[in-house]
C-alpha cells in the first residue's frame, strides 16, 4: 500500500478474514512498514494480536480466530489502549501507546516477511485515522462503507472488479498485488443496507 501519510496514536483498522490453517506467528492482516504497527497473530494458535510502539506485542488477547469461516476483526488504537475485536466481541490492553508515522503498508503480510505471510482470504480492509467506537465497529461490521461520508477513513480495500491493482475506494492509495496472491469469488456476508439499535 502506498504510504497513509499520517502521524497518530487514535487509529482503527477493520477487515473480513478467513484463514486457510493456523496462521504463522506475526502473520498479518495488516501492519504498517516502517515501526510495526497493525493487527497480526500470536504465533501458535490463531489468537489475534497487535504490534504498535509503546505497546506490548507478547499481550494475551483471549480472541481466537477460527479456521475456515469468514470472521469480522478489528484493531482500535487511542493514547490509552489497544482494543482487538472478533466478531464483535472486544479484548482491552490498557497502555499508553505512542503516536506511529504511517507510512507503506501490507495487506497480509507483516512487513514483506517471508514467513510472516497470512494463509487465507481478506476481504473488506477499511484504516481509519479516528479511533472507532464499539457501537461503530458492531453497527458497520456487515455493511459495505461509504467513503464518501467518511473524511478520517484513509483507504478502504473491497478487492472488486477485475483489475490488476487493489482498488481504493477512499481515494487514490491503490495497493499492488505481490507474491503468491489470487483473486477469487469472496463470500464474505457484507452487503449494501442500514443498521439500526432498537431496545424497545
Amino acid at each position: 500500500m502506498p504510504s497513509l501519510g499520517v502521524t497518530t496514536n487514535n487509529f482503527t483498522v477493520t477487515a473480513w478474514i478467513k484463514p486457510d490453517t493456523i496462521q504463522p506467528g506475526y502473520a498479518s492482516v495488516y501492519m504498517n512498514d516502517g515501526t510495526a504497527g497493525g493487527l497480526n497473530f500470536r504465533p501458535g494458535n490463531n489468537m489475534l494480536g497487535y504490534h504498535w510502539p509503546g505497546g506490548q506485542w507478547w499481550w494475551d488477547s483471549g480472541l481466537t480466530v477460527p479456521v475456515g469461516v469468514w470472521s469480522h476483526v478489528a484493531m482500535v488504537v487511542t493514547p490509552t489502549s489497544v482494543r482487538l475485536y472478533l466478531n464483535g466481541v472486544g479484548s482491552t490492553h490498557t497502555v499508553n501507546v505512542s503516536p506511529l508515522a504511517l507510512g507503506t503498508g501490507r495487506i497480509g503480510s507483516y512487513q514483506g516477511w517471508s514467513d510472516r505471510n497470512f494463509r487465507g482470504e481478506i476481504d473488506e480492509v477499511c484504516i481509519w485515522n479516528r479511533s472507532l467506537t464499539e457501537a461503530e465497529i458492531r453497527a458497520s461490521r456487515h455493511l459495505t462503507k461509504k467513503p464518501e461520508l467518511e473524511n478520517q477513513m484513509l483507504a478502504y480495500y473491497q478487492f472488486n472488479g477485475n483489475i490488476s491493482y487493489a482498488y481504493d475506494a477512499k481515494g487514490g492509495k491503490h495497493g499492488l498485488y505481490n507474491g503468491n496472491i489470487k483473486r477469487v469469488r469472496s463470500r464474505v456476508p457484507v452487503g449494501k443496507g442500514s443498521s439500526h439499535t432498537d431496545c424497545k
